[in-house]
């Protein structure tokens, strides 16, 4: 039985863009973005958070849908945060000698699930309003700045059981502001830590 031939497909030609001119002839009639693509992205972002609700929206979905899409949001929240606070759980103990215990551990997450899922609850929809973007830029600040003070000032109890909690707290508010309200803070911060000659 004869096999056939397979007929080999010539390579497409490649084009070289030297120029922005070059691309507008090679798109042809299609007119090249004024706007950046992470512009774009970042304002359709901020489109779609400050839109109000429109209960209308949701018609196609049911109540199952409605609650799948609720419960995947909170996990893609809960589960990095409650990483965040197990983590600096055990690096606190650890550090000052003390034993993990993983009851203690466990019981402290549930509070801090509940705390941290009550907290985006209420805050999340606020998170592009000009006077969440203030308190919250002052509140990580303030307790950037606390968690330093204790850990150079205080005793090892306070620190144990005060960072893992505000310091998942920090984190989150990090995630909720916007890039350059975090790096204020965390400036401010960095100042702060010179001025009192603190170390890390």
């Amino acid at each position: 039985m004869a096999r056939k031939k397979t007929k080999i497909q010539p390579s497409p030609k490649i084009v070289e863009l030297d120029s922005e001119q070059d691309f507008r002839n090679y798109i042809g009639h299609q007119e090249v973005p004024k706007e950046p693509l992470i512009q774009q992205i970042d304002r359709l972002q901020n489109e779609r958070t400050t839109k109000s609700y429109n209960p209308a929206d949701d018609e196609d979905l049911g109540a199952v849908g409605r609650f799948m899409f609720s419960a995947l949001d909170y996990t893609a929240y809960l589960v990095p945060l409650l990483s965040v606070f197990i983590v600096l759980s055990i690096l606190v103990k650890l550090q000052y000698g003390d034993s993990v215990d993983a009851k203690e551990v466990f019981h402290e997450s549930l509070f801090t699930i509940v705390a941290i899922a009550a907290l985006y609850a209420f805050v999340h929809p606020y998170r592009h309003a000009l006077l969440f973007r203030i308190a919250s830029l002052a509140i990580s600040t303030a307790i950037g700045c606390y968690l330093i003070y204790i850990s150079n000032e205080a005793g090892y109890y306070l620190v144990m059981s005060r960072a893992p909690p505000l310091g998942t707290l920090w984190v989150w508010l990090f995630i909720e502001m916007d890039w350059q309200w975090s790096a204020a803070s965390l400036a401010i911060v960095g100042i702060w830590l010179k001025i009192m000659d603190y170390s890390l």
